[in-house]
Order: structure tokens, then sequence, then C-alpha cells
């Protein structure tokens, strides 16, 4: 997601969106669709006496071939789905901090324009003073610790 694109998303489109990429979502199905055979596997003693897409035949002293095979494919499954979903998830969250930041530095740029403005129209007070010399004062206090807010982001 570009700058403008973040620009022009709202808020709840980047909290409320699905943070899982088309790439972690075919790993989780993969891990279920595993995960279920392993389970059907081990429920119903299942062994492998012949592969059916390889042309050749298993031994009968190895009858828990199937049972390694799956746990290894269990295995590796789990831990690439668990790498893509923390990397989706910390995508997500980055999004959402770049929004939140994006935002707050236009809000800034927008109230320094605004206290430009205030500024340019200060000569021009039609009223007494005390109340013209406070008006400055808030105007210039804030005009200061605007640049100082902006330099922490």
């Amino acid at each position: 997601m570009d700058a403008t694109e973040l620009h022009r998303t709202k808020v709840t489109d980047i909290a409320f969106r699905d943070p899982l990429s088309e790439e972690t979502r075919k790993v989780r199905t993969h891990l279920l669709f595993v995960g279920v055979l392993a389970v059907l596997v081990k429920t119903y003693d299942l062994k492998l006496s012949k592969a059916p897409w390889l042309e050749f035949d298993i031994p009968t002293n190895a009858p828990q071939l199937l049972h390694g095979a799956l746990s290894a494919v269990l295995c590796y499954l789990l831990f690439v789905f668990t790498l893509y979903a923390w990397q989706d998830f910390r995508r997500w969250r980055l999004a959402g901090k770049l929004h939140l930041v994006y935002g707050s530095f236009d809000l800034i740029l927008e109230s320094r324009n605004d206290l430009f403005a205030i500024a340019q129209h200060l000569d021009k007070l039609t009223c007494d003073a005390p109340l013209q010399d406070q008006i400055r004062g808030a105007v210039l206090a804030a005009a200061k610790r605007l640049p100082d807010s902006q330099s922490n982001l």
C-alpha cells in the first residue's frame, strides 16, 4: 500500500480488513487439509501399502510411513503458516500506524496554516490592548508548540 492509497483509505478499512495475504490463506487451507487427514489416519489407523501416484510398493515393516510423512508435512505447514501470518500481522499493524502518522502530520500542517492565517490578521484586531496581547501570546505559544510536536513524529 503506497502513500496515495493510504490517504484515501479510512481507518476502519484498515482496522477491519483481513490481515492475511492470499499466500497465507493458501497455506492455511493446506494446513487444515493435512491436519484433518492426519486426524483421520490416526483415528482409523490407516496404513500405506502402495503409493498411488508412484510405481513402488511400501514394505510391510514400515507401516508408520504415512504417520511420519503426515507429521513432517504438518510441522512444515504449521511453521510456514506461523511465519507468513506473523509477517502479515506486522504489515497490517504498520499500515495502521502509518495511517495514524500521516493523519497526525496532515493535522499539524493544517493547524500551522490556520495559525499563519490568524497571525496575518492579528494587526487588524479591533479589541482592547490587554486582550489583543493575550491573543497574540496564545497564537505565538501555539506556533512554537507545533514544530516541537512535529519533530517528535
